[in-house]
């Protein structure tokens, strides 16, 4: 798709549902259930039924993520190999690349400081949603 500089005056901003809490890009973070809003570009989100954003806090995930980016969930569709997304994994809330293989499930970082997470049998290990938008603000 081609972008023309002069789309930049037609650009429609609308209120999307956030979870209070961080995902962390980094160890990972509780959850807490509070929500509150964001305003994200409706060119982000005009494909996708339920959007939700979240907003990454943590290093894990640099240089693709960084803390205070807003990810655009897509919570109805499939995670590949090698998709970024949201997960739940005993306990912490986390955007990581998922990674499948003959071994088992694995959440990777970007960060090569991160080791990876191999999935275990008894974890608690939910795949939420596929990130799909990205929209970073600069100070």
């Amino acid at each position: 798709m081609k972008f023309n500089i002069l789309d930049l005056e037609n650009i429609n901003y609308v209120q999307v549902s956030t979870m209070s809490s961080s995902f962390s890009a980094g160890i990972g973070t509780p959850f807490n259930d509070g929500k509150t809003y964001e305003f994200i570009s409706e060119y982000m989100i005009k494909n996708i039924k339920e959007p939700l954003v979240l907003v990454v806090s943590g290093d894990s995930m640099i240089p693709e993520f960084i803390d205070g980016d807003r990810c655009v969930i897509d919570f109805n569709l499939n995670v590949a190999n090698g998709d970024y997304c949201a997960v739940y994994h005993n306990g912490d809330y986390l955007i990581k690349e998922f990674n499948e293989s003959r071994r088992g499930y694995k959440l990777l970082s970007i960060n090569p400081k991160y080791d990876p997470i191999e999935i275990k049998e008894n974890d608690d290990f939910k795949v939420l949603g596929k990130v799909v938008g990205l929209e970073r603000r600069f100070k």
